[in-house]
């Protein structure tokens, strides 16, 4: 039986329009097509064809004629969200793809962002394949206004004292990390203890999480991270910090007192 496994990609902040065609690349052509067509059709509320396109998992919950009238009510308030006309820019943020097994069947997941003038729309949909015809699992658009993008997007005006001492941080640790892997190669130990002297110097422990928008701070107790700090930004996302202890870097540079403390207790 072939076994079941997942890929995912996230857009970073990092790449930008790069990543987009990483993640563009990923999917297929048809998937990427149906999901265009599957969009134009909920921006103008298109019932029948809508319905043409879901799958029998999805046409099965629709039954009833309560869940049929929530359906078109559902329809509708989503034909009223998306704004007429085209989109000024669209970011594909999120993809993943599920293989199927013998029981179940492959799927593929799509996250994306619309923007218009009057504000953003996330769109995101489930696709599934029956007889080798693509069909819709589960499919979700919600508005974002403009000024919840802007709040989003990093910046250093009207910040707090707090986040100036998180991002000082992020960028001091991975400065210390690799003066102390510099001076870990520059040594005269053997390649062989290099080696793992700098697997250990450049892995943080732990991970704190900052995030740039609200100020919220979250820890992770079993984590490692390269360089002890990092970032992370989805389309319309807040950034977040991520900031480890560098205990390995600063094992390291202080070798030396741990050498003389030991030869100090000796002596005693």
């Amino acid at each position: 039986m072939m076994k079941r496994f997942a890929i995912i990609f996230f857009v970073l902040l990092i790449g930008g329009c790069n990543s987009q065609k990483l993640v563009e690349s990923f999917l297929r052509a048809d998937e990427i097509a149906f999901a265009d067509n599957f969009y134009d059709a909920l921006s103008v509320g298109d019932i029948e064809l809508i319905r043409s396109q879901l799958s029998q998992e999805l046409l099965r919950k629709l039954g009833t004629s309560e869940a049929e009238g929530n359906f078109m009510a559902i329809v509708g308030q989503i034909a009223e969200i998306i704004p007429d006309g085209e989109p000024l820019d669209v970011q594909l943020a999120f993809a993943f793809r599920e293989l199927g097994t013998e029981d179940v069947s492959p799927h593929v997941q799509i996250q994306r962002f619309y923007q218009y003038e009057e504000g953003w729309v996330m769109y995101i949909l489930a696709l599934t394949r029956e007889d080798e015809r693509l069909k819709v699992q589960e499919f979700f658009v919600s508005p974002i206004s403009n000024d919840e993008v802007e709040r989003n997007e990093f910046s250093l005006s009207g910040k707090s004292f707090l986040h100036y001492a998180v991002l000082l941080v992020a960028v001091a640790v991975p400065v210390f990390v690799l003066y102390a892997l510099i001076s870990c190669l520059r040594s005269s130990l053997s390649w062989r203890r290099k080696t793992l002297w700098g697997v250990f110097i450049v892995l943080g422990l732990m991970q704190f999480t900052f995030n740039w928008t609200t100020g919220e701070i979250g820890f992770k107790p079993l984590s490692f991270q390269l360089f002890g700090a990092g970032f992370f930004k989805a389309p319309l996302s807040p950034v977040l910090l991520y900031i480890s202890i560098p205990v390995g870097a600063w094992f390291w540079l202080n070798r030396g007192n741990f050498s003389r403390r030991g030869e100090e207790s000796q002596g005693d």
